[in-house]
């Protein structure tokens, strides 16, 4: 019976569903109900097909036999391979985002980029605190560029003889060479486009005007790229949107329609005319809900040379327009409203000292940070506007970025003077950065914000009451940015629990090593919990009542077969 729940807390996307269920159109939630029951090997990262004689698992209830892969790889060693394999494949998209940038910038910016891919000096990475620098030195993760962290890391999954630990430091090595990335990317947006200013932003499937035609870019790609198209269809009268991507940059405002599970509905309401993706965190089922509604896709990353940015943004107008024509006998249904959300924050345009001093003088009792994609396994939203409404009552400031912004943005933490109910303490401070109840932090990160954060108070962040949680994750670079964080010194919470819980030697490096070596813990709690309950447990540890130990046991627990 656990595992029967809502698919969705947003009205909106809900109705859709049903009319899918009634039109027989498979959508995330019906792929997901089709895969079960999910293989329990994969799911605690005891499964391996990293060469062609597997795929190999390691089976922790038969005996001696079926314990190690072919090649003799144990429960422990797989499970660090599989942790490994998937930052290497988040670091990788974070080197993406970083290189589309990069064409597009100075000369400085540029080259700062071109260096991830050489012999890169991870102690040049802005902003991050010296104790940090020095902490990734000792233990060996201070990233040194993609043929010495990514190349190397990789040939672990090859075979050899390196340690878990070691493992674990690999993948950390690798995390923090996308977290640097990222933030040479942030730098890159600074210098293109000017300094981040916090603005308004459309929210919500709602935002779709029925009357125009629209375009909505799906994805990771270029910011210079996307802001060109919005300037182009501002111009040519198209109405421009977003799915699954960054705020878009630039005085033409992009709204975001909706989070990552359900990129699928805004295709339903028959008003997309045209569809732009990228590569990241799309979808490959549009191609067919496209075909059946007549929408088409237009893919800006393929083998053929970039064409000219210009022309390309312009002959996505024409072909928006074209598509309205052709698509005219179509009903265009747009239920609900827009949302107004107020986003582009981050720690040079926030007054970090007076949130250090609120958390100083008690007025706030800690600080959470959301981040991450949404997840099938868990009802959308549901986890993260709980958790934030028990946050606020209980005088925690939060924090969000990306498309954990966007899902808190439907339900009106990010609009100005919502009447969201806050903790005096919390009110009062908000009042004083003039934020909304969640602060948005998309424009330069999570990483930019906690990085702040240490330098406004004077302290290291494990001495801070600060939590990063990444409630419904699904996607490689929430494994790269919860790592990233847990490295910075923060105890960071991931749901639904990373693929290591089949090995009590993994899980205990991301706790109690972690913590010692960082001054953070990457819980890996496997215990299903109530997002109430996950509230209650983390503001404890924010407010001091409890230790950070809240890391649940390994798939047949510590007292189970060796």
């Amino acid at each position: 019976m656990d595992l029967i729940q809502r698919k969705t807390i947003d009205k909106t996307v809900e109705r859709f569903i049903q009319k899918a269920a009634v039109e027989g159109v498979d959508l995330a939630w019906d792929r997901y109900e089709g895969q079960m029951p999910e293989c329990g090997f994969c799911e605690a990262g005891l499964s391996c097909r990293d060469c062609l004689q597997g795929p190999c698992i390691s089976h922790p209830f038969k005996g001696d036999i079926n314990k190690v892969g072919i090649c003799g790889k144990d429960k422990h060693t797989l499970a660090a391979h599989t942790l490994l394999r998937l930052v290497i494949k988040g670091t990788m998209a974070c080197l993406d985002q970083a290189s589309d940038l990069a064409a597009d910038a100075g000369g400085d910016q540029a080259g700062a980029v071109a260096s991830l891919f050489g012999n890169f000096d991870g102690a040049k990475i802005p902003g991050v605190p010296a104790s940090a620098v020095n902490a990734w030195k000792a233990a060996g993760v201070l990233p040194e560029g993609v043929a010495r962290d990514v190349v190397k890391a990789s040939q672990k999954l090859e075979g050899g003889v390196c340690s878990v630990n070691e493992t674990i430091l690999w993948a950390f090595k690798c995390a923090l060479l996308g977290y640097a990335a990222l933030a040479l990317k942030a730098d890159m947006k600074e210098a293109i486009f000017g300094a981040p200013v916090p603005g308004n932003v459309q929210t919500d499937i709602g935002a779709l005007d029925a009357g125009k035609p629209n375009l909505v870019m799906y994805g990771e790609f270029s910011p210079s790229l996307k802001t060109g198209i919005a300037a182009a269809c501002a111009k040519g009268g198209v109405g421009v949107y977003a799915v699954a991507s960054e705020l878009v940059p630039g005085k033409n405002s992009v709204p975001l329609l909706t989070n990552h599970v359900s990129q699928e509905v805004p295709v339903m309401t028959g008003a997309v005319d045209l569809i732009v993706a990228g590569d990241q965190f799309v979808n490959p089922s549009l191609v067919s809900l496209a075909t059946r509604w007549n929408v088409p896709i237009v893919a800006v990353q393929t083998l053929e040379a970039r064409p000219d940015a210009d022309s390309f943004a312009a002959s996505l107008v024409e072909k928006a327009k074209d598509s309205k024509r052709i698509r005219a006998a179509f009903k265009r249904d747009v239920p609900g409203t827009a949302k107004t959300a107020r986003m582009g924050f981050c720690a040079a345009n926030l007054d970090m000292k007076k949130i250090a001093g609120a958390l100083s003088s008690g007025a706030v009792k800690g600080v959470a940070v959301f981040a991450g994609y949404d997840n099938t396994k868990l009802s959308q939203d549901f986890e993260l506007t709980t958790m934030a409404e028990i946050f606020l009552k209980q005088g925690i400031l939060c924090v969000a970025e990306g498309d954990a912004s966007v899902a808190l943005s439907k339900y009106g933490y990010l609009t100005p003077g919502a009447d969201i109910p806050c903790a005096d303490g919390v009110k009062s401070t908000l009042e004083g950065l003039g934020a909304p109840s969640v602060i948005d932090v998309s424009a330069c990160g999570i990483g930019d914000f906690l990085c702040g954060l240490s330098a406004a108070a004077g302290k290291e962040l494990k001495d801070i009451p600060v939590a990063a949680i990444f409630a419904e994750a699904s996607r490689s670079v929430d494994v790269v940015k919860a790592m990233s964080a847990t490295a910075l010194g923060v105890n960071t919470y991931f749901w639904p629990f990373l693929p290591v819980s089949g090995s009590d030697e993994v899980m205990g490096v991301l706790g109690d090593f972690c913590r010692n070596t960082f001054g953070g813990e990457l819980h890996v709690i496997t215990r299903k919990l109530a997002p109430r309950v996950k509230a209650a447990m983390i503001g404890k540890v924010l407010t001091g009542e409890e230790g950070p130990d809240v890391s649940g046991n390994p798939w047949y627990g510590k007292t189970g077969p060796a």
